[in-house]
Formats: structure tokens, sequence, C-alpha cells
């Protein structure tokens, strides 16, 4: 299976955990702190995992959407529910994933991605939900 190409924003403490089993499974392109900007060109990138202060998420996630490109991003997705409202209808406009979870769950397992561009979590997973 070919590695799927990454960036990483965020790289504090749980950020380092994750980049370890990240870099098992996937090439990454990138890493940058929540105070670097992200490139305006995202050339060839799966997937942006989104691992900074809960205060940042929004408009980053909101920014990498608009690019069209698939979202991992640390929970929570937004500090209200309304703005999470928005950038789910965003990720489904742009025919893109969003995918939010606990950053923790991960820290000592290795992260599964299939051939469709699909994060797995073995037994967590749920049947599709709506908002």
């Amino acid at each position: 299976m070919k590695k799927l190409n990454v960036g990483v924003v965020g790289h504090g403490k749980w950020g380092k955990i994750f980049v370890k089993q990240l870099k098992k499974v996937a090439k990454i392109k990138f890493i940058l702190n929540s105070s670097n900007k992200l490139p305006n060109k995202l050339k060839d990138i799966d997937w942006i995992f989104i691992l900074s202060s809960n205060k940042t998420h929004e408009n980053l996630v909101s920014f990498i959407l608009k690019k069209k490109i698939n979202v991992f991003c640390e929970k929570p997705l937004t500090e209200n529910f309304s703005a999470s409202k928005k950038l789910l209808k965003l990720s489904q406009k742009n025919k893109v994933k969003l995918y939010v979870d606990d950053i923790e769950k991960f820290k000592n397992k290795i992260i599964k991605l299939n051939e469709n561009n699909f994060i797995k979590r073995g037994k967590y997973f749920k049947k599709k939900q709506s908002f």
C-alpha cells in the first residue's frame, strides 16, 4: 500500500507522541506548531492532522477544508456546536473527510489507513452518525 502524504499542525506533548506512530504509516510532509502559518499551496497532501490547542481548531480546519484536503482533528472540533456543524457542512460540500477523535487513544496504537483514505479505529468504530 502506498503511504499517504500528510501534514501535522501541533507539535506539543501529544503531537510528538502521535507523530511517532504516524511516521510508521504515512509520509509526513510538514510538521508545524500553532504559531506557524499553513502554506498556501498544499499540493499532494492527503490528510492534515490538527493537534494544536482547542482555540485554533475552528480556523485551521476551515482553511484546510476549503483547500479540499481531508482533516483529522483532535477533539474538540470547535468550542461550540454551531461552528462544528458549519465545518461538517463545509466538508460535505467540498467532498472531503472530517474526522474528530481523542488523540490519547492513539498514543500506543498503530493508526490504520486503508486504500480508500479512511482512518480505522477497530472496536471503537461506529456506524455513520448524523447531526
